[in-house]
């Protein structure tokens, strides 16, 4: 609820604070007094354009702030996340959501914007006072006369929740079934563009037979058989030193065994040194069985020149594709498996379709149902909202609700929230056409209708404050009473701040704000303040009769109030 509202400069406001009361507040007071300003001052936190004229004469800024404050409880789960996210303290069972909201008008031009105390963008600022206020009385700020907010409300008044979550979660799948074919049939066509340059790789690299580490083998082969000569003939050399040659390393090692045998008796310690010779003579055994095989001629021309001519072939592949030989396996891999692919790719499209279209259906189906359920919600509400304007007197007026097919997004036969464009309408005389609720004639027609409405829809509109200016416009007798009984009720519910000069209507309020201008050091200012018990009285006589003194009019605006009272515990 709006809690508190300060006003500093603003026309003829000079400093004013007011706390205001749940429920149903009226603002009262003689015609010029300044009951316009207030609600002016409420459109600037609406993101109205800011216009210097409205800064009091001889001071620098207008200044509006707002204090909106709910009960734990009470706060609405979108709402919580708009005021969270400016930085209010997240309410608990002992504490209140809080935010604060202000605009600053200067009277060189321009303004500034603050929500939680922190500068904003205007367009931030309407954001978030309009998700807590709805102005009635002039077009610029009523959330009904949006058309994109009808489908939701008769969604919210119908139950329909159920319904939309299965049309919201079959569009889901049909988008992303028809997304997966689109994709698929775009990843195709982009192979099947380069099948020619695929099949010949594939055939180019398949007949080079490409074997993992085959290059780095040959290259090791063709190095040794480029050097065989020497090769052999270092094996062979060191053949001869070990076991062939005069004397040859084993040969010595043998007689420094023997010696060592025979000193053994004398010097037992020498059997450590025997091992290590012993370990010696076996390790030169095991090296000339190594250098047998490369002290045989090695020499193979044929066989070089081969392995020569397989590393070029390789060398022009890894050059030509510009990979290295690790590469070469893996484009092979690569195409031959995009070549498989555009083989299957029938059947998979086909399948792919088929998941799509059963998705379509069951999308298709499930906005139907939504449709049709929307179309029977709609129904009882146009008809419970023009028998609530006759009562309201708008006798002559006809309400409807248009329901008409919506262009398909995306290729798909309904969007998240269905198939449905959903429109108010409205002919508020008889013999008129039907049209869109922004095109209603007068404001008090139009915040009449605006009070039928709500009042229908109190418990789905999120919408906590709701401020209803000239909503007296052409009502009297019993048509005002039955306006008062509405906005009392719809109170019960939502805050309700309403300007009015019926005296029924500021009957049935809460709470009683007057509305009054006086002469101050020469200058004009006007003032807001409460009234209740006998100035509350003399207030409502003044409303009936222009005079608040004569015992008939005081008598008369003290049965009014014990009426609203008793319509209200009656309600």
């Amino acid at each position: 609820m709006l809690a508190e509202l300060t006003i500093r400069d603003y026309v003829l406001v000079r400093e004013l604070h007011l706390e205001l009361a749940s429920g149903m507040t009226a603002m009262t007071g003689e015609t010029g007094a300044g009951k316009s300003l207030l609600v002016g001052a409420l459109k600037l936190l609406l993101g109205d354009r800011a216009n210097p004229t409205t800064v009091r004469v001889g001071a620098r800024s207008a200044y509006i702030e707002a204090c909106f404050r709910f009960a734990s409880s009470n706060v609405p789960s979108s709402l919580a996340e708009l005021i969270l996210a400016d930085g209010a303290p997240e309410p608990n069972e002992e504490t209140a959501a809080e935010l604060i909201v202000a605009r600053e008008v200067f009277a060189a031009g321009g303004s500034r914007a603050w929500i939680q105390g922190r500068r904003a963008p205007v367009a931030r600022l309407r954001e978030v006072v309009t998700a807590l206020m709805d102005l009635h009385g002039q077009h610029a700020h009523q959330s009904l006369l949006r058309v994109e907010n009808h489908r939701d409300l008769v969604d919210a008044v119908g139950g329909l929740e159920r319904a939309r979550a299965a049309v919201a979660a079959a569009h889901h799948e049909a988008l992303t079934a028809t997304r997966a074919v689109d994709a698929r049939r775009e990843e195709l066509q982009a192979l099947a563009e380069r099948r020619d340059l695929y099949e010949f790789q594939a055939a180019e690299l398949r007949s080079a037979n490409l074997e993992a580490g085959e290059e780095e083998e040959l290259e090791r082969t063709a190095l040794r058989l480029s050097h065989a000569e020497a090769v052999a003939g270092a094996a062979l050399l060191g053949t001869q030193l070990l076991t062939d040659g005069e004397p040859a390393a084993s040969d010595l090692l043998a007689r420094a065994r023997a010696e060592i045998e025979k000193a053994r008796r004398y010097a037992p310690g020498l059997m450590e040194a025997d091992e290590f010779l012993a370990q010696a003579q076996s390790a030169i055994d095991e090296a000339c069985r190594a250098l047998v095989p490369f002290a045989e001629p090695g020499d193979d021309p044929a066989r070089l020149e081969e392995i020569q001519n397989r590393l070029a072939l390789l060398a022009e592949l890894k050059r030509k594709y510009r990979v290295d030989h690790a590469g070469l396996i893996a484009l092979q891999e690569k195409v031959t498996t995009a070549l498989r692919t555009l083989e299957d790719a029938g059947g998979e499209i086909s399948v792919l379709e088929q998941q799509a279209t059963a998705a379509l259906g069951a999308l298709s189906a499930a906005a139907a149902e939504l449709t049709r359920r929307r179309r029977k919600v709609a129904a009882r509400l146009a008809a419970a909202v023009q028998e609530e304007l006759a009562h309201l007197g708008m006798e002559g007026a006809r309400f409807e609700i248009a329901i008409e097919p919506r262009e398909p997004s995306a290729g798909l036969p309904a969007g998240p929230d269905g198939a449905d464009r959903v429109e108010f309408r409205v002919a508020p005389n008889v013999g008129e056409r039907a049209g869109p609720l922004a095109k209603v004639g007068s404001g008090g027609e139009l915040s009449r209708l605006m009070l039928a409405i709500k009042s229908l829809i109190a418990e789905a509109d999120p919408v906590p404050l709701l401020v209803f200016d000239e909503i007296d416009s052409g009502v009297g007798g019993r048509s005002a009473l039955k306006v008062a009984d509405r906005l009392a009720a719809l109170a019960r519910s939502h805050q309700v701040l309403v300007v009015t000069h019926l005296a029924s209507i500021a009957a049935a309020a809460n709470q009683q704000l007057q509305v009054a201008k006086k002469i101050e050091n020469g200058r004009t200012v006007t003032h807001v303040v409460p009234v209740a018990a006998d100035e509350r009285v003399r207030e409502i006589a003044r409303m009936l009769a222009g005079d608040g003194t004569t015992d008939s009019a005081l008598e008369h605006a003290r049965d009014l109030l014990r009426s609203a009272a008793t319509r209200g515990a009656r309600q």
